[in-house]
């Protein structure tokens, strides 16, 4: 599943700092903003924030910073001040890399998922930092209307200076087209005559054991539903209608 979109952003934050004696910045006020510029992107804490010295009390100042991931993985900040006023500081932080913003991600992810499940997902949530390179990743985790799961990895196939590409791969699965044609086949066989609509929520998990609802239409306006089962080693899908028509 791949789209083509505009390059991205640099990622930057800016925060007040509060520092007595006009000396320099404190560094506990400087590791807060970069801490919190990571945790806004990647919607998670760092493991560790560490500068090379102090920022002094001056606008324009500037210190090279890292801030390391719960991967153990280093990201280099700049951190300057923008503006003096008494005594407040503000602090501008900016990544060093470019970075693919958390929310472009969660988004593709979920256009990624509508354009083969047919219905958009209940949320995606996105981890971590992903720099706009080729074959960068980042792990999200798509849960469906129906609460199921899915683990997807958003990766970049292509980057230019004006584009980039990118693809999303998750666990095997069946999409609802397919088994929704399959169950119109299978009604059919079964009274001699089409249902007029069929449609399935979400995708199938292409694993022994797993199921989804599915609903039909037949041409007297009666509706019912159906579950689909992935059966034994050779994963078929299996149709079994309910007994009832739906109310």
């Amino acid at each position: 599943m791949r789209r083509l979109l505009l390059a991205l952003p640099l990622v930057a934050l800016t925060a007040c700092s509060v520092s007595v004696g006009h000396a320099n910045v404190a560094d506990e006020d400087t590791t807060a903003t970069i801490a919190g510029l990571f945790k806004e992107q990647a919607k998670e804490d760092p493991s560790k924030v560490s500068c090379a010295a102090q920022l002094d009390w001056r606008v324009g100042a500037s210190q090279k910073c890292v801030v390391t991931d719960r991967r153990n993985v280093n990201w280099p900040v700049t951190a300057q001040v923008s503006e003096l006023a008494d005594d407040k500081a503000k602090i501008h932080v900016v990544f060093d890399d470019e970075l693919v913003p958390i929310e472009t991600a969660e988004e593709n992810v979920g256009q990624s998922y509508e354009e083969v499940a047919g219905v958009k997902p209940k949320s995606v949530d996105c981890k971590g930092l992903q720099r706009s390179v080729v074959d960068s990743s980042r792990s999200c985790e798509l849960t469906e209307v129906n609460d199921g799961k899915w683990d997807i990895e958003f990766r970049l196939t292509e980057v230019s200076n004006d584009s980039f590409k990118y693809d999303t791969s998750m666990a095997d699965f069946i999409a609802p087209k397919d088994i929704a044609e399959e169950l119109v086949k299978y009604r059919t066989a079964q009274v001699g005559s089409a249902p007029v609509a069929a449609s399935c929520a979400g995708l199938l998990h292409n694993e022994t054991g797993a199921s989804m609802r599915c609903a039909f239409t037949e041409s007297s306006g009666a509706k019912w539903g159906a579950t689909a089962r992935v059966s034994g080693p050779e994963k078929k899908v299996e149709l079994v209608i309910d007994d009832k028509p739906l109310r």
